[in-house]
């Protein structure tokens, strides 16, 4: 699989770079068709993945257009935050998205209070 990830980058590089304005579809085998309805996954299933090839596997996409991505779901109303949760658990992502889902709710106390503890962890 390895493989194919090299090969799509290399030729999404390619056409981005050459100007070629060509739609170009991430795909990758599975087995697991949980949160899928007809064979085509759910929204959230969809951006879970996407988080985790552009996060985890170098997928040429900037994170600036995945929060671009995020922002307009939540701004439509078509995404199940607790749905996006339970997936990214299968994953092993899920502190990510909680992170990313919640980061409203976060206080600057407390994200002073995270980065403080960052800092001292280091020393």
């Amino acid at each position: 699989m390895i493989t194919y990830q090299k090969q799509f980058k290399e030729q999404y590089e390619s056409n981005i770079y050459s100007g070629i304005k060509e739609t170009l579809v991430l795909a990758y085998l599975t087995e697991n068709f949980d949160f899928a309805e007809n064979g085509v996954a759910l929204l959230e299933k969809a951006f879970i993945d996407l988080y985790y090839a552009i996060t985890r596997n170098e997928y040429p996409l900037s994170l600036q257009e995945l929060v671009r991505i995020y922002l307009n779901l939540v701004r439509l109303g078509n995404i199940d935050t607790k749905k996006l949760i339970s997936i990214a658990s299968k994953r092993s992502i899920q502190f990510d998205i909680r992170y990313i889902v919640e980061s409203k709710y976060i206080t600057e106390e407390a994200e002073n209070f995270v980065n403080i503890m960052k800092n001292e962890g280091l020393k």
